[in-house]
């Protein structure tokens, strides 16, 4: 269905089904509606006594029983009010598990949900305004409010928009990590990234450097996204991850793998002489 809208396959997919309404959503390309409506999108009918027969399927019962389990935390509707006094700072043990500074996660207003145990990173729009947050603990990623328009916006683009050039990541915390070195970092909180993105980039840079996961999904994104952002007249440099290895000792998968400030600011070094 993805690619029905949009003529391109969803590589990295968003698609989510509430497992109590059965509404869904793809959050990348806006598909969205019923389990019945779906159900016809793919086969072309769908059952009239369809509620009934999955009452009867062992996984509803199971989600039956969730249902009278205590109700989560609710996450209030993000606000900046909400952001300023219903959330609290990092802690210091959180920022150390993730070699992160203080100073960085300040300038990207990063905060903590201490009930939930989630960092919050904010998203706003072009303009400024608040108009979500990306959510992560452990084993766990998700944006909110659904239906959120990331696709026309960037983490971090306040924060970058004035240099003529910068580093795009996929993760959030990888444009905070980079920050923290003086290395001015921003995300598409994830590694699609769409035409208006494209856009948005060429208009404010250069060049972008491009430090997209280094692993296979990254290297096919990449494939993707350099093509784009040189037709678009922004040249694209990838990220030299010669030598980066985690804290194992093995290579590192992405810049929030690397425990070396040393390190990255080599390969910064590296990957901005071969720009040059």
């Amino acid at each position: 269905m993805h690619r029905k809208r949009t003529g391109r396959d969803d590589r990295h997919p968003s698609w989510s089904i509430n497992r109590k309404t059965y509404l869904h959503s793809c959050f990348s390309c806006g598909y969205k509606g019923t389990l019945t409506d779906l159900l016809i999108d793919l086969t072309g009918s769908a059952p009239a006594d369809l509620e009934m027969n999955l009452n009867k399927e062992s996984f509803l019962r199971r989600v039956t029983e969730a249902r009278a389990a205590p109700e989560e935390v609710i996450t209030p509707e993000l606000t900046d009010w909400v952001l300023d006094n219903r959330t609290d700072p990092v802690p210091e043990r959180m920022l150390g598990l993730r070699w992160l500074k203080r100073p960085a996660i300040d300038q990207y207003q990063v905060r903590w949900m201490r009930d939930t145990k989630q960092w919050l990173l904010p998203l706003r729009g072009i303009d400024g305004t608040l108009i979500g947050a990306q959510y992560r603990q452990k084993g766990s990623v998700f944006t909110l409010p659904t239906g959120i328009e990331k696709s026309k916006t960037f983490f971090g683009y306040h924060q970058v928009k004035l240099y003529d050039s910068a580093v795009l990541v996929e993760s959030p915390l990888d444009a905070v990590r980079l920050a923290g070195l003086g290395i001015p970092a921003f995300s598409p909180l994830g590694a699609w990234v769409s035409h208006e993105q494209v856009q948005i980039m060429s208009r404010l840079f250069s060049h972008v450097f491009l430090a997209l996961d280094n692993d296979k999904a990254g290297k096919s994104a990449e494939a993707v996204v350099i093509p784009m952002l040189h037709k678009a007249g922004c040249p694209a440099i990838k990220w030299d991850y010669t030598g980066l290895k985690d804290d194992e000792g093995k290579p590192a998968k992405d810049i929030g793998d690397v425990p070396d400030d040393a390190a990255l600011l080599g390969a910064w070094d590296r990957t901005r002489r071969w720009g040059l």
